[in-house]
């Protein structure tokens, strides 16, 4: 139901594992005044109302009795993507400002445990997540409904590992944060040594927990904002890096096999920083989500595909030219290097 303003989740509640006759315990946490729940009701997909509601996104002509309708449902309600690039661009938001520049705060890390060749670890990492976006992207035909991973497990394995796995996945919004804020903990240390760390973490939690609480509007443009920032830093990084290599800095050359393969590479090193890499994908599988909201769900498997094939491009190519630029790690510090680990 809607407990939080629009954004609770309604299959959250089946996690708590509250059976019929305890539906009045803090753990059910479905608000049963009214509304509907939509995925949080078993009869949801059958459900002549809400086939109605999304009907009338594209009825020329709606009538409804305004007075017996407090609420009027969002605009154009289940059409977030007409197609495959909706979604993908969609979900590349949230990946982008989550993920995106990863690559630079591990390359330290993955570079010294590969042998300096990121990128293939980048490259054996995609292949990876391409098996998972697949399998994903099967589910979502044969479950179209919402709660990804916890809906899949729940109904093909049990419930009581979709239960465990359900509250593994809101971790995610758990372990994010706090490895973000130990990073900006480290950029800054770097531009102000005199400044103890534990201040920007302070100061960085402030200002998110402020702006989640001030407007949500607000905290959607500015989440646009470092899209933009982000797409921009990498785009000038590239293009600088570029123009050392050709000026002879690190390989002296942009095309070069060295940063895929060279002697001495140990192939299980690779599968070990491949592990690490996998970081970088966190967040594809949110299109999963959308499956109930979609025009079309069958476009669905071939957005996850799309999106991972896109952070996959820009993870490889940034990997490529830092390699690049950076034959091994003989440049950075120790500290620099032991920051990277986060």
């Amino acid at each position: 139901g809607d407990m939080t303003g629009g954004d609770f989740p309604a299959w959250l509640p089946t996690l708590f594992a509250v059976g019929v006759a305890h539906a009045a315990s803090a753990g059910n946490l479905v608000d049963r005044r009214g509304e509907c729940v939509y995925a949080g009701c078993p009869h949801y997909r059958k459900c002549f109302i809400e086939k109605a509601a999304r009907a009338s996104a594209d009825a020329d002509l709606v009538i409804a009795d305004i007075d017996r309708v407090p609420e009027v449902r969002r605009e154009n309600l289940c059409t977030v993507g007409d197609n495959r690039w909706d979604l993908s661009l969609l979900v590349q938001k949230r990946t982008v400002t989550e993920t995106l520049t990863v690559i630079f705060d591990t390359f330290g890390i993955v570079s010294t445990e590969t042998d300096n060749v990121v990128p293939t670890a980048y490259l054996l990492a995609l292949v990876v997540m391409l098996f998972t976006a697949i399998s994903y992207g099967r589910m979502t035909v044969v479950f179209p409904s919402a709660g990804s991973s916890y809906t899949y497990t729940s109904a093909t394995m049990s419930p009581n590992l979709g239960f465990l796995i359900g509250w593994a996945a809101l971790l995610d919004y758990l372990l994010l944060p706090l490895v973000n804020a130990l990073i900006i903990r480290s950029y800054m240390y770097s531009f102000f040594p005199t400044v103890p760390p534990w201040i920007w973490v302070g100061v960085y939690v402030a200002a998110v927990t402020a702006m989640c609480l001030f407007s949500m509007t607000n905290t959607s443009r500015l989440n646009m904002v470092l899209v933009v920032f982000e797409v921009v830093l990498i785009g000038v990084f590239l293009i600088l890096a570029a123009k050392a290599l050709m000026g002879g800095m690190g390989n002296g050359t942009i095309l070069s096999s060295q940063p895929l393969w060279h002697d001495g590479v140990d192939p299980s090193l690779v599968l070990t920083g491949a592990t690490i890499v996998a970081f970088s994908f966190i967040g594809f599988d949110a299109i999963t989500m959308y499956t109930e909201e979609a025009k079309d769900s069958s476009t669905v498997p071939k957005a996850i595909l799309l999106s991972l094939l896109i952070g996959g491009a820009i993870f490889f190519v940034a990997a490529w030219f830092t390699q690049s630029l950076f034959p091994d790690v003989s440049g950075f510090s120790e500290e620099s290097l032991e920051n990277s680990a986060l």
